[in-house]
């Protein structure tokens, strides 16, 4: 089969010029994104299933495209790994891409999102169920926002599972990089979901809730309240500093409060795109560090920025 690209960009050629977000600050507990973060990373961004409306036409690790000496991604582009027998059976190989997975120009599949593969350790946000896997691929186009890849929620069922993971253990060391965009406006949703209400050791990042985008933490479903909630394209960040939790959205402090030193102990709803209920928007990536990173925040909200190009 023809290949939408001819292979030549994949991950394996990184050039020497290639420095990602987990070089420069390593050591992250989990790191989801369509973006190469690492230049040692040798995984696929996603894992990909082409769906006719119907019934399933395969699926495949979709790996980074490169775009330039300092920029891979995903694209239409990316070479495929791990292709299932499904694909196989239509003829598709490595040397095959996204875009013949999807069929882009002649039949244009839908791309659903079964895994969102972790950059740095194997914390791993999967999806079993067909139906309530998220788009990356609509009608054979990349999703994007802002000209960048993106994962899109329905806002009625979609979400990925990091369930079971120790990705973070207490809260008083903590920091969360988040972009996102909502489509339509919800009542309460979330985009990352860590611990459990029930118990009191939660952290959300951010909790869309009661109009407001906000940061649930703690004790508090709702610590930190930055504004409006919106369908503007935002990145926010929630980390812990020596002595308070705090609150950043586009590079603007929305405030403080002092840390709580819990442990979170319920994993079982550790969650990408649900708080209380599914997200109705757009999730481009998301870093999460088990550690102290306050000293290193504006260099990871400008180097998330740089590529993204979410506030001026």
């Amino acid at each position: 089969m023809l290949g939408f690209g001819l292979g030549l960009n994949k991950w394996r050629r990184v050039g020497g010029g290639f420095v990602g977000l987990l070089d420069l600050y390593p050591n992250a507990a989990a790191a989801y994104s369509l973006r190469l973060l690492r230049k040692d990373y040798s995984g696929g961004l996603v894992r990909a299933r082409a769906w006719d409306g119907s019934a399933n036409q395969g699926e495949a690790d979709v790996m980074a495209y490169r775009v330039s000496a300092t920029e891979y991604v995903l694209d239409l582009n990316s070479t495929l790994e791990n292709l299932d027998a499904t694909a196989i059976s239509r003829g598709l190989t490595t040397s095959d891409t996204l875009a013949d997975l999807v069929s882009t120009g002649v039949n244009d599949y839908d791309g659903l999102t079964s895994a969102w593969y972790d950059q740095s350790l194997s914390n791993d946000a999967t999806q079993g169920t067909a139906t309530d896997q998220p788009k990356i691929v609509s009608g054979g186009s990349l999703v994007t926002e802002n000209g960048k890849p993106a994962i899109d929620f329905d806002g009625v069922d979609d979400v990925l599972d990091i369930s079971g993971y120790t990705i973070v253990t207490t809260l008083n060391e903590v920091a969360a990089f988040v972009v996102y965009k909502q489509n339509v406006l919800s009542q309460i949703s979330g985009v990352l979901n860590l611990g459990s209400a029930a118990d009191d050791t939660r952290f959300f990042v951010p909790r869309l809730s009661s109009n407001s985008i906000r940061l649930g933490y703690g004790d508090s479903q709702s610590l930190i309240t930055a504004g409006a909630q919106d369908t503007v394209q935002h990145l926010v960040s929630a980390y812990t500093d020596l002595t308070n939790i705090n609150f950043n959205v586009d590079n603007a402090s929305s405030g403080s409060s002092a840390i709580q030193n819990v442990t979170i102990v319920d994993t079982s709803l550790q969650l990408i795109g649900n708080v209380s209920n599914d997200i109705n928007g757009k999730v481009q990536e998301v870093v999460v560090y088990d550690s102290n990173q306050y000293l290193n925040v504006p260099s990871i909200e400008a180097n998330i920025n740089t590529f993204y190009s979410i506030y001026p």
